[in-house]
């Protein structure tokens, strides 16, 4: 029985980060069990033609100070807008273990957790990767929850988001909302309801709220640890 109860209450210490643009902090601590990167992982060159090109190159030049700062964890990526390039080919060449699930449901195969990757952002002005007006967003989300039912699953642990719910953490510095409509009127409306949301996008508004039972980290900008129960 002691057993038992032991296990329902383990933990799993994730470290979030997004929007670090081709900085890395302190090598991360030997506790943290997984760490998430929710978009905008790469610095972004001048001009944007030639973004994909200048990212693999930093890729290359920056893979061991990757390597080192990511102390053996594994890391899973999802795209941002400011993201050309899937950094998995470069980096697992020299034994960094990264997984990329832009797109993708992915199941850690030690704490059984979901996770998928939403790449995108509300329309700008076609400027960046993965900006979608409205009815495209739609699209993109209904994609998603075809692609989380086929897999068997009714909901997800956790969505990695780049952008987060409207209204919820994401406000810029001019005090306007710029988050995800069609995400918060499927969490008030449609039951989408993971545990976790991890996004980024607006650095000005970084933080961890609590909104319908739902755990919402955005870390832009910055790192935060979350313990997830398993």
């Amino acid at each position: 029985l002691f057993e038992k109860n032991f296990k329902l209450n383990l933990k799993m210490k994730i470290l979030h980060c997004s929007d670090l643009h081709g900085r890395h902090l302190n090598k991360i601590s030997d506790d943290v069990d997984l760490v998430i990167n929710s978009g905008d992982w790469m610095p972004s060159s001048n001009p944007l033609s030639k973004e994909i090109s200048f990212q693999e190159d930093w890729l290359k030049t920056n893979g061991q100070r990757i390597k080192d700062y990511l102390n053996n964890k594994t890391l899973l990526f999802a795209s941002g807008n400011h993201d050309f390039c899937d950094p998995v080919p470069i980096l697992s060449k020299i034994g960094v273990r990264i997984i990329n699930i832009t797109d993708h449901l992915y199941t850690h195969k030690d704490s059984g957790l979901s996770f998928y990757g939403f790449p995108y952002i509300p329309f700008i002005y076609n400027h960046w990767n993965n900006e979608r007006e409205l009815p495209e967003m739609v699209k993109e989300f209904d994609s998603m929850l075809e692609t989380i039912k086929d897999g068997g699953l009714d909901q997800i642990d956790v969505l990695v988001a780049h952008c987060p719910p409207y209204g919820i953490l994401d406000k810029n510095q001019e005090g306007n909302s710029i988050g995800n409509r069609v995400l918060i009127n499927r969490i008030d409306y449609c039951d989408f309801a993971p545990n976790y949301i991890l996004c980024g996008h607006v650095h000005e508004n970084s933080g961890v709220v609590s909104y319908n039972y739902i755990t919402i980290s955005n870390a832009a900008c910055t790192q935060q640890i979350l313990e997830v129960p398993t």
